[in-house]
């Protein structure tokens, strides 16, 4: 009954070891870690089916021969228990160089070389039968002396990183991880010690239990799986597709910003294969002068994620690339931080693209300046020809000086355009003040004081309402010069431009005396309201004039873009 017993418990080990090593695997099956936790369930679950067949065997030369085969389990656990937790606890030297896992495996190796080689070196010991099966007491030789300490060295070796772990992890989710593990090692190394070999060195005759008191810890590894999700981020097959599958550079980061998942495309992106990635930090492919602007996320106190970072990478051929970059942290349900994800892309084509429109527009600005400079030259040519006509009399001299004030108007305009960088819209309140400043000159009279007050809010028009509106302006403070102030030695003329709501309000007033019926019949004056009306028109304003306690001008147009204005 107790053989029945002790079998059935070690075939449910079996069982148990191999359906937890899937089941971690299938997480993710590309993880090294997972994969050498499948190799160390395979190892004990090994042990515990050879281990269940020796102590039911019908001599001691049949539980011999089982024995044997059970070394592919009890000698190889070690190493792959202290490979599994260098990985698990992010030993360095496991990363740095791979093929130093291999040296592991070396100790392990021999003594199950040795067993198979020489089967009858187990039997310088005793095998002998108890209610619970065959058992085996120790010879004391070299074998036995050298297997202790091998095994206990790894196992303390496993210990030391596990309380390393412990000590430096400052995460609510990874201290209970690590506590658990530890404790639950302890329990299976100390009773298992005492059965399979403190005891036997004894000559005390124990069931070998130490393959079943490795449930423990197994148990304990698979709850912190469960509820911690300890071996992978998210489920594997999403996660999978995604790298796979994902057009952009795709990297998955634990807590200390080492890269634990690479997508195909980062591979294509950077120049390099997955080793040359696996478990280094992020920041060795930042160059150096943008690794602060990412830093800040790797500290624990922070949990900002950046966006659409403009940094540049480098590839392991040593050329560096433009990327926009991306990193935001990911959440346990304890709502610490599980790890990080990276996306980024290449934008080398993109920013080639950009810097050859910058240049196009800057040929355009340079272009347009220059058809400013000229059309300012022209008007400026054209206004000296009309210079060399005025000595002309009477209206004739009128007619003309209202010619030049027009055509310096719209030069005034272009010259602004010129100057500044802008050549598709002027500062109107710049504009304003050396229009009427030019044309107070223009039309001073001797003995007449004219005193402007200017108010102008910060107005920017495009060049297709500029035009107009300063061919507006020159006619009317061009009038109120002629015709306000008549026979008086002083007035006052009043400029306003102000925009209110989605229009502008273009006020002018004078207080001199209201523009008499002569001047208005005349050529010259008609002219000029014809021009004010049709500009007012092409604006899509209106005009309206009073003619109380002087001439007040007062003309409302919309507000409008450029693009708007391009359909006049």
């Amino acid at each position: 009954m107790t053989i029945k017993l002790f079998t059935f418990l070690y075939q449910f080990a079996v069982i148990f070891y191999i359906y937890m090593g899937i089941r971690v695997l299938r997480r993710q099956h590309k993880s090294t870690l997972n994969r050498i936790f499948l190799l160390l369930c395979i190892t004990l679950a090994i042990w515990s089916f050879t281990t269940g067949f020796m102590i039911q065997s019908a001599s001691p030369d049949s539980a011999n021969t089982w024995r044997i085969f059970s070394t592919l389990g009890f000698c190889l656990m070690p190493a792959f228990f202290l490979h599994f937790f260098m990985l698990k606890t992010g030993f360095k030297l496991i990363y740095k160089c791979k093929y130093c896992a291999y040296l592991l495996y070396i100790p392990g190796t021999l003594y199950v070389a040795t067993a198979f080689l020489n089967p009858h070196v187990f039997h310088d010991g005793q095998y002998v039968l108890t209610p619970a099966g065959w058992t085996f007491l120790s010879s004391g030789n070299w074998l036995d002396w050298s297997y202790n300490v091998y095994y206990s060295s790894y196992f303390v070796i496993g210990f030391s990183l596990l309380i390393h772990w412990l000590k430096k992890a400052n995460k609510k989710r990874e201290k209970s991880q690590a506590r658990l593990i530890f404790i639950s090692l302890v329990i299976a190394f100390v009773f298992g010690s005492l059965t399979d070999v403190i005891l036997p060195v004894m000559q005390i005759p124990t069931p070998p239990l130490a393959v079943l008191f490795a449930l423990i810890p197994a148990i304990t590894l698979w709850y912190t799986i469960e509820k911690y999700r300890a071996m992978g981020l998210s489920s594997q097959n999403i996660v999978s597709d995604i790298l796979k599958n994902m057009g952009e550079g795709l990297l998955l980061l634990d807590v200390r910003g080492r890269i634990r998942e690479i997508s195909d495309e980062t591979l294509n992106l950077l120049a390099c294969t997955r080793d040359d990635l696996m478990m280094k930090p992020v920041s060795m492919i930042i160059f150096q002068s943008d690794v602060h602007r990412i830093s800040h996320l790797l500290d624990m106190e922070s949990r900002k994620p950046v966006r659409n970072l403009d940094i540049s990478l480098r590839r392991f051929d040593g050329k560096p690339f433009p990327a926009i970059f991306s990193m935001a942290p990911v959440f346990d349900d304890w709502n610490d931080v599980l790890g990080y994800i990276c996306i980024f892309r290449d934008y080398t084509e993109e920013k080639k693209n950009e810097e050859q429109i910058r240049a196009s527009l800057r040929e355009k600005e340079i272009l347009l300046a220059e058809i400013h400079h000229r059309v300012k030259n022209n008007l400026q040519l054209i206004n000296s020809l009309v210079n060399m006509q005025q000595n002309l009399s009477g209206e004739e001299n009128m007619v003309l000086k209202s010619i030049k004030s027009r055509i310096r108007a719209i030069s005034l305009v272009h010259e602004k355009l010129f100057l500044t960088q802008n050549v598709e819209a002027i500062d109107f309140s710049d504009f304003l003040t050396d229009l009427i400043a030019h044309l107070s000159m223009y039309y001073k009279k001797p003995g007449l004081r004219i005193q402007t007050h200017i108010h102008v809010d910060h107005v920017v028009l495009p060049l297709e309402q500029a035009t107009p509106c300063s061919l507006i302006l020159n006619e009317i403070i061009s009038n109120s010069f002629k015709y306000g102030f008549t026979g008086k030695e002083s007035g006052d003329l009043q400029v306003s431009f102000v925009q209110e709501n989605e229009q502008y309000v273009l006020t002018v007033r004078n207080d001199g005396e209201t523009i008499p019926k002569h001047a208005v019949k005349s050529e010259t004056f008609g002219l000029g309201m014809k021009i004010t009306k049709a500009l007012v028109q092409q604006l899509k304003g209106s005009l309206e004039i009073q003619h109380s306690g002087g001439t007040t001008f007062r003309i409302c147009f919309p507000k409008m873009n450029s693009s708007q204005c391009q359909r006049f």
